[in-house]
């Protein structure tokens, strides 16, 4: 009797371990399901987020319909739990998620970039399941807004409609008698093609240099200089200076070179920059202009606007890289310590679309950016090297010491240029983006090492009026001197390269 009774208790004891063993499997079973599928919907939101920082940086907005995000057609755009992905023209991103306990939610996610570039989503939802809410958007707003799939498809924005180009009438039909011969060749057009070459301004005027290869002096205009920044700029093959309050020009194919006076006025410490086929100037008051030099001597101004400075904040660098202007500022005294990095694109008709901005820590005397790298010198604080993330931000990577005063710098790859003011030139190499930066050379001269200029058979190192050229092959420097004599070759420096 006694091991009957055992024997059940015994069947019992096992059925309900192997019920309880069952069960956990099940419900771990269904953890691990849950979990992947919130992995996966926050793989896919991560995608659909890099997109809408893309948008960002090339637009100045976030994505306005699917399309701008790279997303299919709103009736089309599903990606497993997730049924329904709308980009809205509020710029909102509409998502409607089945979840594994068979709950749909609708989501309104807001893009969101603060002034540090860092991107964020913020949520609402009417109807947010328990199993989202804990797995992928714990701190998700309650809202009242409820909207169909088909609602939110009708608030997608639209892509601008091409206007239409007017078709031309078709030319008359007759022949004009042959244009009298011209006595004088036609005078040299700025916006024609030439070859590209360097302004290097000194102190008695402004040299013209060839340094697509070993250096050479093309033409130098003789001219007092007064203040060497943004005194003069190049279009085509007409030089454009500023001059007694006023820009001239001269066709630099006509011998001798003589320079006329235009009717463009300018105030005092106005500096002059060239951007393809456009002349800008910007005035001491932060007031920039881009004008039509197609024809000189009229020079016909396409847009004027005012740069968003506060009186005391001082421009510190101008420069033109690749069609773009990069302005760097900061103020007049050091009590904020931070610097700030602005970068335009000008359009054909004269426009500025602001399409960078960037500020940091330090009172920085000069920048170069090479995707993914940013330079700031920072004078006596030295160089500091940041890289851009995955997320669009720059994080400082590196930092180069200062000998003396760090004033710009350069980089190609895995080589690094620094002009260190007295302490000249320094060059640094590393074997890989994971090595650290050591000095494998340095080149002094006879001015202090203010601007650097990268070439693809040297370096241009030069102060406000002296120039100098370091080959890569590692020969001796030269000093690109002026003088009234086009074609002679520069004279070398009598100091070696330690």
């Amino acid at each position: 009797m006694h091991s009957l009774l055992a024997n059940r208790t015994k069947v019992i004891a096992g059925t309900l371990l192997a019920l309880m063993l069952v069960g956990f499997v099940y419900l771990y079973s269904d953890y691990q399901a849950t979990r992947k599928q919130a992995a996966d919907i926050a793989g896919t939101l991560l995608k659909i987020r890099q997109e809408y920082i893309r948008t960002y940086v090339e637009q100045g907005h976030f994505p306005r319909y699917n399309k701008q995000a790279n997303l299919p057609d709103a009736r089309q755009a599903s990606f497993g739990a997730i049924q329904s992905v709308i980009v809205m023209k509020d710029e909102r991103l509409f998502l409607l998620i089945k979840d594994r306990s068979g709950d749909t939610s609708s989501l309104y996610l807001t893009p969101e970039m603060n002034s540090q570039n860092y991107f964020s989503w913020f949520c609402r939802s009417p109807d947010l399941s328990d199993t989202l809410q804990e797995h992928l958007f714990p701190s998700c707003q309650q809202s009242t807004e409820t909207l169909t799939v088909e609602q939110a498809i009708a608030l997608q924005g639209k892509p601008r409609k091409k206007k239409r180009q007017q078709q031309k009438p078709k030319p008359l039909d007759f022949t004009l008698p042959p244009a009298p011969a011209k006595k004088e060749p036609p005078p040299a057009q700025p916006c024609a093609v030439s070859e590209p070459r360097e302004l290097l301004v000194y102190d008695n005027g402004v040299g013209i240099w060839d340094l697509a290869g070993e250096p050479v002096l093309d033409e130098f205009v003789t001219m007092d200089i007064s203040r060497p920044d943004g005194i003069a700029a190049r279009i085509g093959r007409v030089l454009f200076v500023i001059k007694g309050g006023y820009i001239w020009y001269a066709d630099t194919t006509k011998k001798p070179i003589t320079l006329q006076k235009s009717g463009t006025w300018v105030k005092a410490g106005t500096r002059l920059y060239s951007t393809g086929q456009q002349l800008v100037w910007i005035t001491p008051d932060h007031q920039l202009f881009v004008g039509d030099v197609c024809y000189p001597p009229n020079i016909r101004i396409i847009h004027n606007t005012k740069l968003r400075y506060s009186s005391r904040k001082n421009l510190v660098s101008v420069t033109v890289a690749e069609g773009d202007l990069h302005l760097l500022s900061r103020y007049g005294s050091d009590w904020s310590n931070r610097s700030n990095l602005d970068v335009y694109r000008i359009r054909k008709n004269g426009t500025l679309v602001h399409a960078f901005n960037f500020r940091f820590d330090g009172m920085a005397n000069n920048m170069y950016r090479a995707e993914p790298f940013l330079l700031i010198a920072n004078g006596r604080d030295g160089l500091s090297i940041k890289e851009r993330t995955s997320d669009m931000r720059w994080m400082e990577t590196d930092a180069i010491s200062a000998l003396d005063f760090i004033m710009d710098a350069v980089i190609k790859e895995n080589t690094l240029w620094v002009a260190d003011r007295s302490a000249g030139l320094l060059v640094y190499r590393r074997r890989s983006p994971q090595e650290p930066w050591e000095q494998i050379d340095q080149r002094e001269f006879d001015f202090p090492a203010f601007k650097l200029r990268w070439f693809e058979h040297g370096i241009l190192v030069s102060s406000a009026t002296n120039h100098a050229w370091v080959p890569h092959d590692n020969k001796a420097q030269r000093i690109l001197e002026s003088g009234t004599n086009p074609g002679a070759d520069p004279v070398a420096n009598p100091k070696e390269s330690r």
